[in-house]
């Protein structure tokens, strides 16, 4: 082989190659990525008694993912890889029965939305009034530089 054909082969190797990382070098930007997500806990009250047992959902305002965990004797933790999204969020309570059906379960989201679809099930202690649900008028700003510890203290009338 002649070194004009080798030099040919040669550039289109480097081309394929290069062709072939560009969606790897692509994909590592910023389009596709999942926020940075950190650990926070606290306190739930309502009318200054802490909330048996319930749900806390951390809902971002921009794009991320939702960070959901159960609350017990008034108090939740999520770790810095389930936890809330950097930023902005908007924060929904709701009360569960005392024998808190979510209790133990390994998939939070599938516990959560068989919970939620269930139309009876044991009484709630201490009703969470909606402007805390899904209309919530809570929100907190999630910090890269913590310690993220929120505390709510929430009227039930």
């Amino acid at each position: 082989m002649n070194g004009t054909l080798m030099n040919s082969i040669s550039i289109r190797r480097a081309i394929i190659v290069a062709l072939a990382a560009l969606p790897l070098a692509v994909g590592c930007g910023g389009r596709g990525r999942e926020p940075m997500r950190v650990a926070a806990h606290g306190e739930v009250r309502v009318d200054d008694v802490p909330l048996k047992a319930g749900v806390i959902r951390f809902v971002p305002q921009a794009k991320g993912p939702v960070a959901r965990t159960t609350i017990k004797d008034g108090r939740f933790a999520l770790s810095a890889t389930d936890g809330p999204a950097l930023g902005e969020n908007s924060i929904e309570i709701v009360a569960a029965p005392a024998a808190n059906p979510l209790e133990g379960a390994t998939d939070i989201r599938a516990a959560w939305t068989a919970y939620a679809k269930a139309k009876q099930g044991p009484p709630v202690e201490t009703p969470v009034r909606t402007k805390y649900n899904q209309r919530t008028t809570l929100s907190v700003e999630v910090s890269a530089k913590g310690p993220n510890t929120f505390d709510f203290q929430l009227a039930s009338q």
